[in-house]
C-alpha cells in the first residue's frame, strides 16, 4: 500500500533545545551536532541562562534562535525553550553533549506510534566529562528519571507530566 510506505517516511519537525550556563567553549561543537543531522531539526533554539562566558558570540555564528533568560536552572531554562518553540517534538541537548547524525532520522519515526511520549540514546558528553551515556532498564528510568539529556519528548508527555514545571527547594 503506497499510502502506508508514505506514512512510515514521514518524520516529524523536531525543535532541538539547547540550555546552556557558561558552556561556550562546548556550545559551537554541540550545535554542530545537530547541524550534521541527516534529518535536519525544524529550529534549533540556544536557551543562554544567565552566561558570562562568551556563549553568546559562540551561538551568533551558528543558524540558530537565541533566548536569553535569567533563572539560572536548567529545568527552567528547557521550559522557556519548550515554550518558545511550536514544534510538537523537542529534543532537549545540554550544551556538553552531542549526537550523532543519525539520531533524529533514528528517534523521530517512533512517535509515529500516538502512545509514545519519549525516545532516548546514547549521548555523547564531552568536555568535563567525556563518557557515552546509554539509556537503562525502563523501570530504573522511571524510579531515577535517569532519561538523558538527549531526549526527544513529545510535548504533549510534558504537559501531562508536569516535568518542566516541578518547584524544588
Amino acid at each position: 500500500d503506497v499510502s502506508l510506505v508514505i506514512e512510515q517516511k514521514h518524520i516529524f519537525d523536531c525543535a532541538v533545545i539547547i540550555p546552556c550556563h557558561n558552556y561556550g567553549e562546548f556550545l559551537g561543537e554541540c550545535i554542530e551536532s545537530v547541524l550534521n543531522q541527516t534529518h535536519p531539526a525544524a529550529e534549533i533554539l540556544v536557551v543562554l541562562d544567565r552566561c558570562k562566558d562568551n556563549s553568546h558570540e559562540v551561538a551568533k555564528r551558528y543558524p540558530v534562535q537565541i533566548v536569553h533568560v535569567d533563572c539560572c536552572d536548567a529545568m527552567l531554562s528547557r521550559r522557556y525553550g519548550c515554550e518558545a518553540t511550536s514544534c510538537e517534538i523537542v529534543l532537549f541537548l545540554d550544551a556538553d553533549d552531542k549526537i550523532a547524525p543519525n539520531y533524529l532520522e533514528d528517534g523521530l519515526p517512533r512517535f509515529l506510534d500516538p502512545k509514545v511520549g519519549i525516545v532516548t540514546g546514547e549521548s555523547h558528553h564531552f568536555g568535563l566529562s567525556n563518557l557515552i551515556w546509554a539509556p537503562d532498564h525502563l523501570a530504573n528510568m522511571e524510579r531515577i528519571n535517569g532519561a538523558t539529556s538527549a531526549a526527544i519528548v513529545r510535548k504533549e508527555a510534558i504537559k501531562r507530566s508536569k516535568c518542566l514545571y516541578i518547584v524544588t527547594g
